[in-house]
């Protein structure tokens, strides 16, 4: 991960952020396909929704659990608030153990309130994270996956370059 530098402005300035994982791209892309193969347009990639579900992921990992609410007592709104996203709608869809982006898709489409997130037409925005190891948890799977999805009256906030 490389970290790049990245000026939003909000509740809390972000001043370096990392690059998304590939798996968090394909993750993003996954949704995509899915979304198009029920006549939706793509989400675009924001970095703050990347940076919010990120910092879901690292906790759900660390603490072995799954649930949308971080151990700060955040909820997804507050996250990618928190990240400079000035939200009309944010959605999350939370997932462990399988261990490919594919598998985490094929899951959430099967499962009705994640479907209804994936098909919800007025989301606009997404980023994905993925998180290794669940050191208080030995026995957990060891894959935590979040994607946020949302919709902002402000403009999206692309991956900046380096990134890919």
């Amino acid at each position: 991960m490389a970290l790049v530098g990245l000026g939003v402005t909000g509740p809390e300035r972000v001043e370096a952020l990392w690059c998304p994982s590939n798996e968090a791209l394909d993750l993003v892309a996954g949704s995509n396909d899915f979304r198009a193969d029920h006549g939706l347009g793509a989400l675009e990639p924001d970095v703050r929704l990347f940076l919010a579900a990120d910092r879901l992921a690292r906790d759900l990992a660390a603490r072995g659990e799954l649930t949308h609410v971080a151990s700060d007592g955040s909820a997804p709104h507050d996250r990618a608030e928190a990240a400079g996203y000035v939200r009309t709608i944010v959605a999350e869809n939370i997932a462990a153990g399988q261990t490919d982006p594919g598998q985490v898709v094929r899951g959430w489409s099967g499962s009705p309130g994640h479907r209804s997130n994936l098909l919800d037409g007025r989301v606009r925005h997404a980023g994905a994270a993925h998180a290794v190891g669940r050191p208080a948890c030995p026995r957990c799977p060891p894959h935590d996956w979040v994607l946020v999805l949302g919709a902002t009256r402000g403009p999206t906030e692309p991956i900046p370059p380096p990134c890919p």
